[in-house]
Protein backbone atom coordinates (compact mmCIF):
# COMPACT_ATOMS: atom_id res chain seq x y z
CA UNK A 1 0.00 0.00 0.00
CA UNK A 2 1.17 3.50 -0.92
CA UNK A 3 0.59 4.39 2.92
CA UNK A 4 2.59 2.22 3.97
CA UNK A 5 6.54 2.74 4.17
CA UNK A 6 8.87 -0.20 5.64
CA UNK A 7 12.46 -0.12 5.59
CA UNK A 8 14.87 0.09 8.49
CA UNK A 9 15.32 3.15 10.45
CA UNK A 10 18.29 4.04 9.27
CA UNK A 11 17.21 4.81 5.68
CA UNK A 12 15.89 8.28 6.34
CA UNK A 13 11.98 6.98 5.85
CA UNK A 14 9.26 7.41 8.46
CA UNK A 15 8.34 4.06 10.12
CA UNK A 16 5.47 3.52 12.04
CA UNK A 17 1.40 2.96 11.53
CA UNK A 18 -0.74 3.72 9.23
CA UNK A 19 -4.63 3.91 9.05
CA UNK A 20 -6.39 1.06 6.20
CA UNK A 21 -8.10 3.31 3.58
CA UNK A 22 -11.65 3.25 4.83
CA UNK A 23 -10.23 4.32 8.52
CA UNK A 24 -8.06 7.16 7.18
CA UNK A 25 -11.25 9.72 7.09
CA UNK A 26 -13.25 11.84 9.25
CA UNK A 27 -16.45 10.93 10.24
CA UNK A 28 -19.49 13.92 10.03
CA UNK A 29 -21.72 14.80 12.83
CA UNK A 30 -23.90 17.75 13.94
CA UNK A 31 -24.03 19.85 17.00
CA UNK A 32 -22.68 16.80 19.68
CA UNK A 33 -20.06 14.16 18.85
CA UNK A 34 -21.04 10.50 17.77
CA UNK A 35 -19.65 7.47 19.30
CA UNK A 36 -16.82 7.23 16.67
CA UNK A 37 -14.79 9.04 18.72
CA UNK A 38 -14.22 6.31 21.24
CA UNK A 39 -12.57 4.70 17.38
CA UNK A 40 -10.46 7.38 16.87
CA UNK A 41 -9.33 7.73 21.10
CA UNK A 42 -7.91 3.96 20.20
CA UNK A 43 -6.65 4.83 17.17
CA UNK A 44 -8.83 2.81 14.54
CA UNK A 45 -10.20 5.90 12.90
CA UNK A 46 -8.51 9.45 12.15
CA UNK A 47 -11.43 11.85 13.13
CA UNK A 48 -14.75 13.44 13.07
CA UNK A 49 -15.65 16.71 12.29
CA UNK A 50 -18.78 17.71 14.64
CA UNK A 51 -20.20 20.93 12.92
CA UNK A 52 -22.23 23.51 14.32
CA UNK A 53 -20.99 22.12 18.03
CA UNK A 54 -20.86 25.95 19.18
CA UNK A 55 -23.51 28.29 17.92
CA UNK A 56 -22.64 32.32 16.11
CA UNK A 57 -23.24 33.66 19.30
CA UNK A 58 -21.06 31.38 21.24
CA UNK A 59 -18.51 31.70 18.63
CA UNK A 60 -18.67 35.63 19.10
CA UNK A 61 -18.78 36.06 22.86
CA UNK A 62 -15.68 34.17 22.93
CA UNK A 63 -13.59 35.41 20.43
CA UNK A 64 -14.59 38.75 21.85
CA UNK A 65 -13.39 37.11 25.76
CA UNK A 66 -10.15 35.88 24.07
CA UNK A 67 -9.16 38.89 22.33
CA UNK A 68 -9.70 41.01 25.10
CA UNK A 69 -8.26 38.85 28.20
CA UNK A 70 -5.26 40.56 29.69
CA UNK A 71 -3.56 37.07 30.13
CA UNK A 72 -3.09 36.51 26.38
CA UNK A 73 0.50 35.95 25.77
CA UNK A 74 3.39 34.91 23.20
CA UNK A 75 4.38 31.66 23.22
CA UNK A 76 7.75 30.66 24.60
CA UNK A 77 8.35 26.94 23.58
CA UNK A 78 9.44 27.67 19.93
CA UNK A 79 5.97 27.33 18.36
CA UNK A 80 4.84 31.06 17.08
CA UNK A 81 1.26 31.79 18.40
CA UNK A 82 -0.16 33.78 21.37
CA UNK A 83 -2.07 31.96 23.54
CA UNK A 84 -3.83 31.88 26.90
CA UNK A 85 -4.01 29.12 29.20
CA UNK A 86 -0.96 26.56 29.97
CA UNK A 87 0.45 23.78 27.99
CA UNK A 88 1.77 20.46 29.33
CA UNK A 89 4.53 20.74 26.27
CA UNK A 90 7.93 20.79 27.36
CA UNK A 91 7.03 21.58 30.83
CA UNK A 92 8.46 20.59 34.12
CA UNK A 93 5.31 19.09 35.69
CA UNK A 94 5.83 21.24 39.15
CA UNK A 95 5.78 24.42 36.81
CA UNK A 96 2.87 23.03 34.70
CA UNK A 97 0.58 22.53 38.03
CA UNK A 98 1.96 25.84 39.26
CA UNK A 99 1.02 27.71 36.29
CA UNK A 100 -2.27 26.54 36.33
CA UNK A 101 -3.34 27.18 39.28
CA UNK A 102 -2.12 30.73 38.43
CA UNK A 103 -4.12 31.21 35.17
CA UNK A 104 -7.22 29.05 36.26
CA UNK A 105 -9.54 32.05 36.63
CA UNK A 106 -8.65 33.97 33.66
CA UNK A 107 -9.14 30.76 31.59
CA UNK A 108 -13.10 30.65 33.21
CA UNK A 109 -13.08 34.16 31.83
CA UNK A 110 -12.58 32.44 27.81
CA UNK A 111 -15.77 31.54 28.64
CA UNK A 112 -17.47 34.10 30.53
CA UNK A 113 -21.47 34.89 29.50
CA UNK A 114 -21.31 31.41 27.25
CA UNK A 115 -20.89 28.02 27.04
CA UNK A 116 -18.10 26.36 29.17
CA UNK A 117 -16.96 24.58 26.16
CA UNK A 118 -14.30 21.90 28.37
CA UNK A 119 -17.19 21.22 30.10
CA UNK A 120 -19.25 20.94 27.91
CA UNK A 121 -17.69 18.66 25.60
CA UNK A 122 -17.03 16.45 28.70
CA UNK A 123 -20.55 15.69 29.20
CA UNK A 124 -21.64 15.44 25.53
CA UNK A 125 -18.92 12.45 25.24
CA UNK A 126 -19.94 10.92 28.25
CA UNK A 127 -23.33 10.52 27.36
CA UNK A 128 -21.95 8.32 24.83
CA UNK A 129 -19.84 5.84 26.74
CA UNK A 130 -21.09 2.39 28.60
CA UNK A 131 -21.52 2.63 32.14
CA UNK A 132 -18.74 2.06 34.63
CA UNK A 133 -16.18 4.42 32.29
CA UNK A 134 -15.64 7.89 33.32
CA UNK A 135 -13.93 11.44 31.44
CA UNK A 136 -12.79 13.78 34.05
CA UNK A 137 -9.93 15.98 33.83
CA UNK A 138 -6.13 14.52 34.75
CA UNK A 139 -5.24 15.18 38.15
CA UNK A 140 -1.48 15.22 39.94
CA UNK A 141 -1.22 15.60 43.55
CA UNK A 142 -4.67 16.27 43.89
CA UNK A 143 -4.77 19.31 41.30
CA UNK A 144 -6.44 19.45 37.83
CA UNK A 145 -4.55 20.13 34.69
CA UNK A 146 -5.41 22.98 32.69
CA UNK A 147 -8.72 21.77 30.96
CA UNK A 148 -8.36 24.13 27.60
CA UNK A 149 -6.45 26.68 26.08
CA UNK A 150 -6.99 29.49 23.57
CA UNK A 151 -4.46 29.87 20.58
CA UNK A 152 -4.08 32.07 17.68
CA UNK A 153 -1.16 30.39 15.51
CA UNK A 154 1.11 33.25 14.27
CA UNK A 155 3.70 31.62 12.45
CA UNK A 156 3.53 33.51 8.87
CA UNK A 157 5.40 30.70 6.47
CA UNK A 158 4.20 27.96 4.61
CA UNK A 159 2.68 26.46 7.43
CA UNK A 160 1.22 28.38 10.89
CA UNK A 161 1.86 25.38 12.95
CA UNK A 162 4.49 22.84 11.16
CA UNK A 163 4.32 19.21 11.17
CA UNK A 164 4.04 17.21 14.44
CA UNK A 165 2.51 14.32 16.14
CA UNK A 166 0.55 14.50 20.15
CA UNK A 167 2.07 11.52 21.50
CA UNK A 168 5.69 12.27 21.76
CA UNK A 169 5.52 15.02 24.30
CA UNK A 170 3.69 12.49 26.88
CA UNK A 171 6.68 10.68 26.65
CA UNK A 172 9.18 13.01 28.52
CA UNK A 173 10.85 11.23 31.01
CA UNK A 174 10.44 13.89 33.57
CA UNK A 175 6.39 13.59 33.30
CA UNK A 176 6.69 9.35 34.27
CA UNK A 177 4.55 10.02 37.08
CA UNK A 178 1.38 11.93 35.62
CA UNK A 179 -1.46 10.35 34.19
CA UNK A 180 -1.24 11.27 31.18
CA UNK A 181 2.18 9.24 30.43
CA UNK A 182 0.27 6.09 30.45
CA UNK A 183 -1.70 7.23 27.65
CA UNK A 184 -0.42 5.97 24.15
CA UNK A 185 -3.07 7.36 21.38
CA UNK A 186 -3.75 11.09 22.93
CA UNK A 187 -6.72 12.65 21.36
CA UNK A 188 -7.16 16.44 19.87
CA UNK A 189 -10.31 18.16 20.54
CA UNK A 190 -10.00 21.37 18.76
CA UNK A 191 -13.29 24.21 18.48
CA UNK A 192 -12.70 26.81 16.50
CA UNK A 193 -15.01 30.17 17.44
CA UNK A 194 -13.08 31.68 14.47
CA UNK A 195 -11.46 30.53 11.25
CA UNK A 196 -9.56 33.06 8.57
CA UNK A 197 -10.63 33.55 5.13
CA UNK A 198 -7.96 31.98 3.26
CA UNK A 199 -5.91 29.04 4.99
CA UNK A 200 -5.53 27.75 8.24
CA UNK A 201 -6.78 24.41 7.01
CA UNK A 202 -5.49 21.37 9.52
CA UNK A 203 -3.69 18.83 7.44
CA UNK A 204 -3.22 15.04 8.29
CA UNK A 205 -0.45 11.96 7.26
CA UNK A 206 -1.48 8.91 7.37
CA UNK A 207 1.80 7.85 9.68
CA UNK A 208 1.90 7.85 13.44
CA UNK A 209 5.38 7.34 13.72
CA UNK A 210 7.57 5.16 15.76
CA UNK A 211 10.02 5.89 18.48
CA UNK A 212 12.56 4.80 16.32
CA UNK A 213 11.41 7.64 14.13
CA UNK A 214 11.20 9.91 16.70
CA UNK A 215 14.35 9.14 17.83
CA UNK A 216 16.20 9.31 15.00
CA UNK A 217 14.80 12.61 14.29
CA UNK A 218 15.72 13.88 17.35
CA UNK A 219 12.08 14.23 18.16
CA UNK A 220 11.87 11.54 20.91
CA UNK A 221 9.70 14.22 23.75
CA UNK A 222 8.62 16.68 21.17
CA UNK A 223 7.50 14.89 17.99
CA UNK A 224 7.80 18.81 16.49
CA UNK A 225 8.68 19.18 13.69
CA UNK A 226 8.68 16.87 11.00
CA UNK A 227 10.47 17.04 7.90
CA UNK A 228 8.07 18.23 4.75
CA UNK A 229 10.01 15.91 2.30
CA UNK A 230 9.81 12.78 4.73
CA UNK A 231 6.12 13.16 4.53
CA UNK A 232 5.65 12.89 0.73
CA UNK A 233 5.04 8.92 0.27
CA UNK A 234 2.11 9.28 2.64
CA UNK A 235 -1.41 9.43 1.68
CA UNK A 236 -3.30 12.97 3.23
CA UNK A 237 -6.40 14.90 4.25
CA UNK A 238 -7.43 18.31 3.94
CA UNK A 239 -10.17 19.59 6.96
CA UNK A 240 -11.15 23.20 6.34
CA UNK A 241 -13.06 24.06 9.58
CA UNK A 242 -15.30 26.70 9.63
CA UNK A 243 -16.59 28.92 12.55
CA UNK A 244 -17.87 26.91 15.76
CA UNK A 245 -16.84 22.85 14.66
CA UNK A 246 -15.15 20.78 16.93
CA UNK A 247 -12.28 18.96 15.00
CA UNK A 248 -11.54 15.81 17.22
CA UNK A 249 -8.20 13.80 15.96
CA UNK A 250 -6.38 10.57 16.85
CA UNK A 251 -3.44 12.72 17.75
CA UNK A 252 -0.77 10.62 17.33
CA UNK A 253 -1.39 11.24 13.19
CA UNK A 254 1.25 13.40 11.91
CA UNK A 255 -0.74 16.47 10.96
CA UNK A 256 -0.42 20.62 10.94
CA UNK A 257 -2.10 23.47 9.94
CA UNK A 258 -1.40 25.46 6.77
CA UNK A 259 -0.54 29.11 6.40
CA UNK A 260 -2.70 31.85 7.49
CA UNK A 261 -4.42 34.46 5.37
CA UNK A 262 -7.48 37.04 5.51
CA UNK A 263 -8.78 39.55 7.89
CA UNK A 264 -10.40 36.75 10.22
CA UNK A 265 -8.18 35.89 12.87
CA UNK A 266 -7.86 31.74 13.22
CA UNK A 267 -9.31 31.41 16.77
CA UNK A 268 -8.71 27.92 18.51
CA UNK A 269 -10.10 26.08 21.46
CA UNK A 270 -6.84 23.68 21.60
CA UNK A 271 -7.31 20.29 24.64
CA UNK A 272 -6.57 17.02 25.03
CA UNK A 273 -7.66 13.47 25.92
CA UNK A 274 -6.75 9.78 25.89
CA UNK A 275 -7.32 6.40 28.07
CA UNK A 276 -5.17 6.21 30.97
CA UNK A 277 -6.76 2.70 31.58
CA UNK A 278 -9.87 0.82 30.34
CA UNK A 279 -12.64 2.55 32.44
CA UNK A 280 -10.81 6.32 32.49
CA UNK A 281 -10.54 8.71 30.25
CA UNK A 282 -8.79 12.13 31.04
CA UNK A 283 -8.45 15.56 29.66
CA UNK A 284 -6.02 18.26 29.43
CA UNK A 285 -3.77 21.08 27.61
Amino acid sequence: MRNRISGSAASGRLTGKSLAKENFRFAHSERIPSRNWQKISRGKLLGEVVRGFLTPEECKRIRENFENSPALRNRTDGVPGETLGVDLYKSDPQDYIANTLEVKADVSRLFRGTLNVPSHLRESLQRTLPAGIAIRPAVHDGIEYNEVRGIRWTDNGKHSLKFHDDQAQLCDPRHERLETYRIEWPVAFNVYPSVSETGGALKVYNIAPDEATRDRLGLAYTGYPYPDELLEPFDSLLIEPEPGDLVILSGRYIHGVTGIGGDAPRILLNHFGGFIDAKTFVTWS
